[in-house]
């Protein structure tokens, strides 16, 4: 294949388990260098010009029903901290949920969705069943919205994108991530024995909300979807709750992104071994981030012996250690390391666990970059780490 292969042709190659000129680069957030740019586009030509690739992502807007209306306000109380309240008002009743404003808070709202949130949550938005005809007019269908401003944002980027040989994808989380903001992390972990009928009820109107949301996606024409389901893992349910209430909603959205012909990138950190064959049943595309960190570690070298002839895989390299308090030698190593494990055969790109925070140093994260390119190049000859 000709050495000036986009990196739009070498990411969907890659995924498709052919080999091109080198492994795929592609970073999560660079909080470092984010002053080189102002928005998407911007990072990719920044990264591109750089030797490596970046992906391209458009999330949806959220719009209520029109005959919803909103109150937010704040309150004292004896509480250590202030808290926060939001009370949705819709036809079908009012929906009221609740923060602790603890002195790390960063925004002037309290979002729906927000792991953020968990923690802090004293009041959860969905309560019991009675509350679910109202989280319809929450989780109104975005195609029945005006999106003039979305469609355009759209077609500028896509335009931008075969400009830029860069990748188009969307951007959603599953249902399951949902219905634990719905329901509140702590109350969830609870009610998925409790009251399992609520948390199916949830997540059910909630994937159809997902599948709407979806569709409008498809239709102007991404090419890749990144679903987040982080928290779909052993780090919070048991494997059977995992199998019974998440997965069966994941295996859905795979099949509707296969049916129009884009690749489905599925998103979680840890607790996911025991899970990687199904990942690979349903037909995931892409899995990331192989967070080998932690006591649920999902090990990258572990993770490419099982499914890596089948899943393309992304991530592994901590963002913390070697590029926060390391030199740009420990990053050769990290860098060296990961390929040797994960790269032989295709089917890898190379990205971190996580983002890199703003402790981590330029120069470190520059030679991420430059090791990549030094030692990603197809046929691998790599030395001895």
């Amino acid at each position: 294949m000709s050495l000036a292969i986009s990196s739009r042709e070498r990411l969907l190659a890659t995924m498709s388990f052919q080999t091109t000129d080198r492994v795929p680069i592609v970073p999560r957030g660079i909080a470092p260098l984010e002053h080189n740019w102002s928005n998407a586009v911007e990072r990719a030509e920044y990264l591109l010009a750089l030797g490596c690739d970046d992906i391209v992502y458009l999330g949806l807007p959220w719009p209520y029903h029109p005959a919803v209306t909103v109150d937010t306000w704040r309150e004292q109380g004896t509480a250590a901290y202030p808290i926060f309240y939001k009370r949705i008002n819709t036809p079908a009743g009012t929906l009221q949920m609740a923060v602790r404003i603890t002195e790390d808070w960063q925004v002037d709202d309290v979002p729906l969705f927000a792991d953020q949130l968990w923690p802090r949550t004293v009041e959860p938005l969905v309560k019991s069943e009675a509350d679910l005809e109202a989280l319809d007019y929450v989780l109104y269908d975005p195609r029945k919205a005006d999106l003039s401003h979305f469609r355009e944002t759209a077609a500028y980027y896509k335009q931008q994108c075969r400009r830029l040989g860069v990748l188009f994808s969307g951007r959603m989380s599953t249902a399951g991530i949902h219905a634990m903001s719905f329901l509140g992390a702590k109350w969830m972990l609870f009610t998925i024995r409790d009251n399992p009928q609520l948390v199916r009820e949830t997540l059910r109107r909630t994937q159809r909300w997902i599948r709407n949301g979806l569709e409008l996606l498809l239709d102007i024409g991404v090419e890749a979807m990144y679903f987040s389901g982080c928290y779909e893992t052993v780090d919070f349910w048991s494997p059977t709750d995992v199998r019974g209430f998440f997965l069966p909603l994941v295996a859905e959205t795979v099949e509707l992104c296969h049916q129009a012909g884009v690749k489905f990138h599925y998103f979680t950190e840890t607790g996911s071994m025991p899970f990687l064959e199904d990942y690979a049943r349903m037909g995931v595309d892409v899995f990331s981030a192989l967070d080998g960190n932690g006591a649920n570690a999902t090990d990258p070298f572990e993770t490419k012996r099982r499914i890596g002839d089948r899943v393309c895989l992304m991530g592994g390299v901590d963002p913390r250690e070697a590029f926060e308090r390391g030199s740009t030698e420990d990053v050769r190593r990290a860098v060296l390391q990961i390929l040797q494990g994960m790269a032989p055969g295709g089917g890898y790109i190379l990205s971190t666990t996580g983002s890199f925070q703003a402790q981590a140093k330029p120069e470190n994260v520059m030679a991420f970059i430059k090791w990549g390119l030094q030692y990603g190049k197809y046929p691998l000859c790599l030395p001895e780490a």
